[in-house]
Protein backbone atom coordinates (compact mmCIF):
# COMPACT_ATOMS: atom_id res chain seq x y z
CA UNK A 1 0.00 0.00 0.00
CA UNK A 2 1.07 3.03 -0.84
CA UNK A 3 2.04 5.82 2.01
CA UNK A 4 3.18 9.47 2.43
CA UNK A 5 6.65 9.96 4.31
CA UNK A 6 5.83 11.92 7.06
CA UNK A 7 3.83 9.42 8.90
CA UNK A 8 5.42 6.42 7.91
CA UNK A 9 8.52 8.11 9.68
CA UNK A 10 6.71 8.87 12.67
CA UNK A 11 6.16 4.91 13.10
CA UNK A 12 9.93 4.14 12.53
CA UNK A 13 10.83 6.78 15.19
CA UNK A 14 8.40 5.18 17.57
CA UNK A 15 9.16 1.53 16.39
CA UNK A 16 13.30 2.40 17.31
CA UNK A 17 13.84 1.97 12.95
CA UNK A 18 15.45 3.19 10.58
CA UNK A 19 13.35 3.55 6.74
CA UNK A 20 15.82 2.75 3.80
CA UNK A 21 15.11 4.87 0.78
CA UNK A 22 16.26 3.01 -2.37
CA UNK A 23 17.45 4.57 -5.12
CA UNK A 24 15.10 3.52 -8.20
CA UNK A 25 17.18 3.22 -11.55
CA UNK A 26 15.35 0.35 -13.14
CA UNK A 27 12.19 -1.62 -13.15
CA UNK A 28 14.42 -4.77 -12.19
CA UNK A 29 15.15 -2.70 -8.96
CA UNK A 30 12.02 -1.45 -8.42
CA UNK A 31 10.53 -5.02 -8.42
CA UNK A 32 13.17 -6.28 -6.33
CA UNK A 33 13.01 -4.06 -3.66
CA UNK A 34 8.83 -4.17 -3.37
CA UNK A 35 9.52 -8.11 -3.34
CA UNK A 36 11.96 -8.17 -0.38
CA UNK A 37 9.84 -5.85 1.60
CA UNK A 38 6.69 -8.02 1.42
CA UNK A 39 8.51 -11.13 1.76
CA UNK A 40 10.17 -9.27 5.30
CA UNK A 41 7.46 -7.38 5.99
CA UNK A 42 9.15 -4.06 6.10
CA UNK A 43 8.44 -0.66 4.49
CA UNK A 44 10.79 0.62 1.69
CA UNK A 45 10.65 3.87 0.18
CA UNK A 46 11.06 3.98 -3.33
CA UNK A 47 13.05 7.38 -4.52
CA UNK A 48 13.31 8.58 -7.95
CA UNK A 49 15.74 10.73 -8.73
CA UNK A 50 14.56 13.98 -10.53
CA UNK A 51 17.91 14.54 -11.70
CA UNK A 52 17.59 11.21 -14.17
CA UNK A 53 14.17 11.04 -14.88
CA UNK A 54 12.08 13.22 -17.51
CA UNK A 55 9.14 15.03 -16.12
CA UNK A 56 6.74 13.31 -18.62
CA UNK A 57 7.42 9.74 -16.88
CA UNK A 58 6.58 10.94 -13.90
CA UNK A 59 2.89 9.65 -14.32
CA UNK A 60 3.94 6.15 -16.04
CA UNK A 61 6.24 6.09 -12.88
CA UNK A 62 3.39 6.06 -10.15
CA UNK A 63 0.65 4.42 -12.36
CA UNK A 64 2.69 1.82 -12.35
CA UNK A 65 3.93 1.31 -8.88
CA UNK A 66 0.29 2.07 -8.12
CA UNK A 67 -0.24 -1.33 -9.82
CA UNK A 68 2.60 -3.30 -8.12
CA UNK A 69 1.50 -2.26 -4.71
CA UNK A 70 -2.45 -2.19 -4.47
CA UNK A 71 -2.26 -5.34 -2.87
CA UNK A 72 1.05 -5.04 -0.90
CA UNK A 73 0.27 -6.04 3.20
CA UNK A 74 3.40 -3.25 3.88
CA UNK A 75 4.05 0.06 3.47
CA UNK A 76 5.35 1.78 0.55
CA UNK A 77 6.52 5.27 -0.55
CA UNK A 78 6.91 6.76 -3.78
CA UNK A 79 9.16 9.50 -3.47
CA UNK A 80 10.58 12.13 -5.46
CA UNK A 81 14.34 13.33 -4.51
CA UNK A 82 15.94 16.38 -5.95
CA UNK A 83 13.15 17.91 -6.60
CA UNK A 84 14.13 21.72 -7.37
CA UNK A 85 11.25 23.45 -8.75
CA UNK A 86 8.05 23.81 -7.98
CA UNK A 87 6.15 22.57 -11.13
CA UNK A 88 8.30 19.33 -10.90
CA UNK A 89 7.03 19.57 -7.24
CA UNK A 90 3.01 20.25 -8.64
CA UNK A 91 4.12 17.06 -11.38
CA UNK A 92 4.61 14.58 -8.84
CA UNK A 93 1.76 15.80 -6.84
CA UNK A 94 -0.62 15.16 -9.60
CA UNK A 95 0.93 11.87 -10.76
CA UNK A 96 0.48 10.08 -7.67
CA UNK A 97 3.82 10.29 -5.86
CA UNK A 98 3.53 10.35 -2.39
CA UNK A 99 6.59 11.99 -0.76
CA UNK A 100 8.32 15.20 -2.09
CA UNK A 101 11.71 15.45 -1.33
CA UNK A 102 13.03 19.15 -2.34
CA UNK A 103 16.38 21.05 -2.56
CA UNK A 104 17.00 24.52 -3.33
CA UNK A 105 20.90 24.58 -3.70
CA UNK A 106 21.00 28.01 -5.87
CA UNK A 107 18.95 29.53 -3.66
CA UNK A 108 19.59 31.77 -0.63
CA UNK A 109 18.22 31.27 2.47
CA UNK A 110 15.01 33.50 2.34
CA UNK A 111 14.12 32.11 -1.22
CA UNK A 112 14.34 28.55 0.15
CA UNK A 113 11.97 29.13 2.41
CA UNK A 114 9.64 30.85 0.54
CA UNK A 115 9.81 27.92 -2.85
CA UNK A 116 9.72 24.74 -0.04
CA UNK A 117 6.22 26.94 1.66
CA UNK A 118 5.05 26.75 -1.52
CA UNK A 119 5.47 23.21 -2.24
CA UNK A 120 4.16 22.27 1.32
CA UNK A 121 1.10 24.41 0.76
CA UNK A 122 -0.17 22.49 -2.62
CA UNK A 123 1.35 19.19 -1.64
CA UNK A 124 -0.58 19.20 1.97
CA UNK A 125 -4.09 19.46 0.00
CA UNK A 126 -3.11 15.64 -1.35
CA UNK A 127 -1.52 14.30 1.44
CA UNK A 128 1.83 14.02 0.15
CA UNK A 129 4.68 15.00 2.60
CA UNK A 130 7.27 17.38 1.86
CA UNK A 131 11.23 16.97 2.80
CA UNK A 132 13.29 19.72 2.48
CA UNK A 133 17.14 19.75 2.66
CA UNK A 134 19.19 21.86 4.59
CA UNK A 135 22.36 21.84 2.14
CA UNK A 136 25.46 22.83 3.82
CA UNK A 137 27.11 23.06 -0.44
CA UNK A 138 25.39 25.41 -1.40
CA UNK A 139 23.47 28.60 0.27
CA UNK A 140 20.61 27.08 1.45
CA UNK A 141 21.66 27.77 5.35
CA UNK A 142 24.59 29.15 7.27
CA UNK A 143 26.93 26.66 8.47
CA UNK A 144 29.88 25.83 11.22
CA UNK A 145 33.05 24.29 11.09
CA UNK A 146 33.64 21.41 13.67
CA UNK A 147 36.59 19.83 14.87
CA UNK A 148 37.27 17.33 12.60
CA UNK A 149 36.18 19.52 9.31
CA UNK A 150 32.63 18.53 8.77
CA UNK A 151 29.87 21.84 8.36
CA UNK A 152 26.75 21.57 9.81
CA UNK A 153 23.95 23.53 9.35
CA UNK A 154 22.70 25.66 12.84
CA UNK A 155 20.38 24.13 14.66
CA UNK A 156 18.54 27.65 15.63
CA UNK A 157 18.45 28.41 11.88
CA UNK A 158 16.98 24.77 10.98
CA UNK A 159 14.27 25.26 13.36
CA UNK A 160 13.18 28.35 11.74
CA UNK A 161 13.39 26.84 8.54
CA UNK A 162 11.05 24.08 9.71
CA UNK A 163 8.85 26.87 11.42
CA UNK A 164 8.72 29.20 8.31
CA UNK A 165 8.12 26.28 5.81
CA UNK A 166 5.71 24.03 7.48
CA UNK A 167 7.65 21.07 6.06
CA UNK A 168 7.13 17.74 6.81
CA UNK A 169 10.11 16.29 6.76
CA UNK A 170 14.23 17.71 7.77
CA UNK A 171 16.51 16.30 5.59
CA UNK A 172 20.15 16.69 6.71
CA UNK A 173 23.52 16.44 4.57
CA UNK A 174 26.59 15.36 6.64
CA UNK A 175 30.10 15.48 5.06
CA UNK A 176 31.42 12.98 7.45
CA UNK A 177 30.60 9.67 8.30
CA UNK A 178 29.18 8.76 11.54
CA UNK A 179 31.29 7.79 14.72
CA UNK A 180 30.66 8.28 18.57
CA UNK A 181 33.37 10.60 19.66
CA UNK A 182 32.67 13.04 16.44
CA UNK A 183 30.56 15.82 16.52
CA UNK A 184 28.26 14.94 13.87
CA UNK A 185 26.45 12.00 16.15
CA UNK A 186 25.46 15.19 18.79
CA UNK A 187 24.31 17.27 16.56
CA UNK A 188 21.94 15.08 14.63
CA UNK A 189 20.86 14.07 18.46
CA UNK A 190 19.96 17.68 18.67
CA UNK A 191 18.65 18.02 15.58
CA UNK A 192 16.24 14.42 16.70
CA UNK A 193 15.10 16.01 20.22
CA UNK A 194 14.61 19.77 19.57
CA UNK A 195 12.73 20.14 15.73
CA UNK A 196 8.99 19.34 15.93
CA UNK A 197 9.46 17.08 12.35
CA UNK A 198 11.22 13.88 11.28
CA UNK A 199 14.71 13.60 10.67
CA UNK A 200 16.45 12.28 7.56
CA UNK A 201 19.96 11.67 6.45
CA UNK A 202 20.16 13.51 2.98
CA UNK A 203 22.60 11.35 0.95
CA UNK A 204 23.66 7.86 1.29
CA UNK A 205 27.01 7.87 3.60
CA UNK A 206 29.07 4.56 4.31
CA UNK A 207 27.99 2.91 7.48
CA UNK A 208 28.76 -0.10 9.45
CA UNK A 209 26.43 -1.35 12.11
CA UNK A 210 27.31 -0.15 15.44
CA UNK A 211 27.03 3.60 13.09
CA UNK A 212 23.79 2.38 12.03
CA UNK A 213 22.81 1.61 16.03
CA UNK A 214 23.44 5.10 16.94
CA UNK A 215 21.79 6.59 14.54
CA UNK A 216 18.33 4.21 15.09
CA UNK A 217 18.96 5.43 18.75
CA UNK A 218 19.35 9.40 18.75
CA UNK A 219 16.06 9.03 16.06
CA UNK A 220 17.23 8.93 12.48
CA UNK A 221 14.36 7.47 10.69
CA UNK A 222 15.70 7.47 7.29
CA UNK A 223 18.47 6.84 5.36
CA UNK A 224 19.32 6.52 0.97
CA UNK A 225 20.78 4.08 -0.46
CA UNK A 226 22.56 3.64 -3.35
CA UNK A 227 22.01 -0.14 -4.97
CA UNK A 228 23.30 0.05 -8.33
CA UNK A 229 26.99 1.83 -7.23
CA UNK A 230 27.11 -1.09 -4.58
CA UNK A 231 25.59 -3.69 -7.06
CA UNK A 232 28.32 -2.19 -9.52
CA UNK A 233 31.76 -3.01 -7.34
CA UNK A 234 30.29 -6.39 -6.16
CA UNK A 235 29.58 -7.59 -9.90
CA UNK A 236 32.34 -9.91 -11.00
CA UNK A 237 34.22 -9.23 -14.43
CA UNK A 238 34.65 -11.56 -17.61
CA UNK A 239 31.42 -13.43 -17.41
CA UNK A 240 28.64 -13.75 -19.91
CA UNK A 241 26.09 -11.53 -20.37
CA UNK A 242 23.12 -14.51 -18.73
CA UNK A 243 25.79 -14.85 -16.17
CA UNK A 244 26.02 -10.93 -15.39
CA UNK A 245 21.62 -11.10 -14.89
CA UNK A 246 21.68 -13.33 -12.83
CA UNK A 247 24.23 -12.14 -10.42
CA UNK A 248 22.38 -8.51 -10.24
CA UNK A 249 19.50 -10.88 -9.35
CA UNK A 250 20.79 -12.67 -6.67
CA UNK A 251 23.37 -9.53 -5.18
CA UNK A 252 20.39 -7.16 -5.45
CA UNK A 253 18.30 -9.68 -3.69
CA UNK A 254 20.99 -10.24 -0.69
CA UNK A 255 21.64 -6.38 -0.27
CA UNK A 256 18.25 -5.42 -0.04
CA UNK A 257 17.54 -8.18 2.23
CA UNK A 258 20.85 -6.92 4.60
CA UNK A 259 19.61 -3.38 4.71
CA UNK A 260 16.06 -4.08 5.75
CA UNK A 261 17.63 -6.86 8.42
CA UNK A 262 20.47 -3.89 9.40
CA UNK A 263 18.24 -0.79 9.59
CA UNK A 264 16.11 -3.31 11.85
CA UNK A 265 12.75 -2.85 9.92
CA UNK A 266 11.63 -6.58 9.06
CA UNK A 267 8.60 -7.67 10.47
CA UNK A 268 7.59 -4.39 12.17
CA UNK A 269 5.12 -3.17 9.51
CA UNK A 270 2.98 -5.66 8.56
CA UNK A 271 0.41 -3.93 9.49
CA UNK A 272 -1.26 0.00 8.11
CA UNK A 273 0.95 2.35 9.26
CA UNK A 274 -1.35 3.69 11.69
CA UNK A 275 -1.39 0.78 13.81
Amino acid sequence: MLVNLKSLLILAKRKKVIVPAFKVSNLDILESILKCGVSHEAPVVLSVDQKFVSKTKLGAIAVLVSHLTQNNTVPVVLHLENCSDLESGVLAVKAGFTSISFRGEELNFTDHIKAVRQIVKIAGICGVSVEAVLDYRGETCNYILGDNGSYFSQLEEAKLFVEQTGVDILGLLISSNINENDKTIHWLEDCTNKLPVPVALAEPVNLVQQEINQLINIGITKVPVDLEGELLKGLKRNISTIQQVKQIEKLTAKMIQDYLLAFGTVGKFSIAVND
